[in-house]
């Protein structure tokens, strides 16, 4: 008769494949990321102005391939087409026929307002070539925007390796330090997709929690407890104080940033290369830079301070919080890690971001509020962080069983 799976097991192992299907489910989102930015309808949003006066011209005729548009009273325009580059064409009495190379892009709800072509029209009579618009630029961006999400896209995958083999070793029952040490790698492709980096530390519980069932750890248990070098000891400590260090600056300048840099001078962070950030003085320069990098930034799900939006989200923001929280917690508390403290800990710090993140982008049934998210974002980031601190001390403990 074959025998059953016990559910310390399977817990672990849905935890493994949950990683690898859910990296695997990024290649629907890079798809409709580049659906809504390279393809369908776009717009080209502009003004055109006297280029002796600077003053908007109303009544121009605008083309761009076989759409057309007049500008308003304030010289300004919007026009429709498939998403592309065009030549774009201003006529107008008395001026200068002028052509610009531009790109119609998604709406300006979907790449923020920052980019707008001023197109600057001669008096007099002929032909003028601008050459390349501003949203030449911003089409340029827009590009490696997408390539870059094809790369995290492609890393992610092959960083959930590690999780199919530990998988199959936790089916097995063997190797339990190896299991540990892949799981803990396959947490990396959570730098790139926030699931997996909750799903790993949450099999790593469960995977120290069992640890008695693999074949190895028994035979130790056998002939006598584990050896501790010293050396490996302070090594561990000291990372993870370093670590805890490190985190704690980084939560600290969240907030310190804004209220450093003049007031309002990051309002909205909505653009896709924010080159204010190169102005500041470091280290804000390279906390602002890092939240452009890992997050979304929205203003609406994200606070300010002094007139600036913060460098995260909200819900970044409280899991920043939350690892330096919980690497304080896990420096100077020990607690023993069974199957039933892995199974609250989950719940109490998984379920609620979960519940939250879930009914809000993909049921729509509720907007979240900004300090839902970061309460939400506190525990899940002193939950992953704990596990972190859990698996290094488990690792110090079981590396020199003889």
């Amino acid at each position: 008769m074959r025998k059953k799976i016990a559910w310390s097991t399977v817990l672990p192992i849905c935890c493994l494949i949950g990683i690898v299907l859910w990296s695997f489910l990024g290649i629907f989102s890079y798809v409709r990321l580049t659906d809504s930015l390279l393809q369908g309808e776009g717009e080209l949003s502009g003004k055109v102005i006297d280029a002796s006066t600077e003053k908007p011209i109303k009544g121009a005729q605008i083309r761009m391939g076989n759409a057309s548009a007049q500008t308003g009273p304030n010289g300004n325009f919007i026009i429709k087409g498939p998403i592309g580059t065009y030549n774009l064409t201003v006529s107008k009495g008395g001026y200068q026929t002028t052509r610009m190379e531009v790109w119609a892009g998604p709406s300006s709800q979907a790449v923020g307002e920052k980019e707008l072509e001023q197109i600057r029209v001669p008096r007099g009579e002929g032909v003028v070539d601008l050459g390349k618009g501003n949203t030449i630029g911003l089409r340029e961006n827009i590009l490696g925007f997408v390539n870059f999400q094809l790369y995290k896209l492609v890393l992610s995958i092959l960083l959930t390796l590690p999780a199919i083999v530990a998988a199959f070793l936790l089916y097995k029952k063997m190797a339990y330090r190896s299991t540990l040490i892949l799981t803990f790698f396959s947490m990396a492709s959570g730098g790139l997709n926030g699931i997996s980096f909750a799903l790993a530390p949450i099999a790593m519980l469960f995977i120290i929690a069992m640890k008695d069932e693999f074949a190895e750890v028994q035979w130790a248990n056998q002939f006598g407890t584990a050896k501790i070098e010293p050396a490996l000891h302070y090594l561990v400590t000291s990372i993870l104080i370093g670590l805890a260090v490190f985190l704690i600056v980084n939560a600290v300048l969240i907030f310190l940033a804004p209220l450093a840099i003049p007031p309002n001078s990051l309002p909205d962070l909505t653009a896709l290369d924010n080159k204010e950030f190169q102005e500041l003085a470091q280290p804000w320069r390279w906390v602002y830079e890092q939240g452009d990098f890992f997050c979304h930034q929205i203003p609406t799900r994200s606070f300010s301070l002094n007139g600036n939006q913060l460098p995260y989200c909200a819900r970044c923001t409280g899991i920043r919080i939350g690892y330096a929280a919980g690497l304080l917690l896990a420096l100077f508390k020990k607690f023993k890690i069974n199957l039933k403290f892995a199974l609250l800990l989950a719940m109490i710090c998984i379920l609620p971001v979960s519940i939250d993140g879930v009914g809000q982008t993909y049921l729509g049934l509720w907007e979240s509020v900004n300090f839902s998210r970061l309460t939400t974002g506190l525990l899940l980031g002193a939950f992953t962080i704990f596990a972190i601190a859990a698996c290094l001390r488990e690792l110090e403990l079981q590396y020199f069983e003889k």
